[in-house]
Parts: structure tokens; C-alpha cells; sequence
């Protein structure tokens, strides 16, 4: 084999690990894109219960029927179910339980101790009681902010 050969399979050779690596990261990086987008998506289920649960409506003198805390969850909460459906197929197994668990600590918080008595979404929010508003918003926040968590920007 002489020198020009030897350059010639180099180039070859060059050139199909080349086409390898540039076909393997753009699937990498449209494969990330369509998580962003997807992880956007997720996050925008929860953005309007965020906007209506914002702590500046935590001081108002009476709350209506409409701001109870229990019926801005209801208001949302499929969109919310769907959003975490489709978004976890985005996710590796592990993080899917974890999401799995936020949610079910979201939704259905008394599952565990009592499964088949507070299946009812939200039951963990109900009160008649306006001063215990604050505190009941503070914790659905918190909630939500850790389920959006899984949605990177």
C-alpha cells in the first residue's frame, strides 16, 4: 500500500467516524429540544394556578368562592394531570417516580395513610375558614414549585 492509498483510506475512514459523531450529537440535540419544549409545555400547565395563587393575594380581607384556594386547584387540575402525563415519558424512570410522588403529594395528599377515603383531588385545601388561606397557599405553592422543578428552562 503506498502513501497516496494510505491517505485515502485516512480520509475514508475520517470521514465515516465524522459522519458518526455529526449524525449522533444532532439526534442528541434535537432530542434535547424536544425536551425543552415539552419541559415548557409542562411548566405552562402550572403558570395560571401559580399567577391566581400569587402571595399578594394572600392579604385580601375576604376571599370569594372563585379565590378559595381548593377551587383554583379544581379550576386546573386536568390540564395539570395531563401536563405531568405527557411530560414524564421526557423523563428517566427514576425521576418519573419522583415526579410521581410530588404529584401525588399535589393531588392526593392523604393517599397513603387512607386510599380509598381522600381520593377527592384537593381535599387537603378545603376550608371554610378564610384565615387559614394564606397558609393553605403557601403549601400548594410549594407543592407545584416542586413539581414544575422537573421542567428545566
Amino acid at each position: 500500500m503506498n502513501d497516496l492509498e494510505q491517505k485515502i483510506l485516512i480520509a475514508i475512514v475520517s470521514l465515516i467516524v465524522g459522519g458518526f459523531i455529526g449524525y449522533y450529537t444532532r439526534r442528541l440535540n434535537l432530542r434535547y429540544q424536544e425536551f425543552l419544549r415539552a419541559s415548557k409545555e409542562f411548566r405552562d400547565a402550572f403558570a395560571p394556578a401559580l399567577v391566581e395563587l400569587d402571595p399578594v393575594h394572600d392579604v385580601k380581607e375576604g376571599y370569594t368562592i372563585d379565590t378559595f384556594s381548593f377551587n383554583i386547584v379544581i379550576k386546573y387540575f386536568d390540564s395539570q394531570k395531563l401536563a405531568v402525563q405527557v411530560f414524564s415519558d421526557y423523563l428517566s424512570s427514576r425521576k418519573k417516580r419522583k415526579l410521581n410522588d410530588a404529584w401525588q403529594e399535589y393531588a392526593y395528599p392523604h393517599h397513603k395513610q387512607f386510599p380509598s377515603e381522600f381520593d377527592e383531588v384537593g381535599f387537603d385545601y378545603r376550608t371554610s375558614n378564610p384565615a387559614e388561606e394564606p397558609e393553605i397557599r403557601n403549601k400548594i405553592r410549594n407543592r407545584i414549585k416542586r413539581i414544575i422543578s422537573f421542567g428545566k428552562y
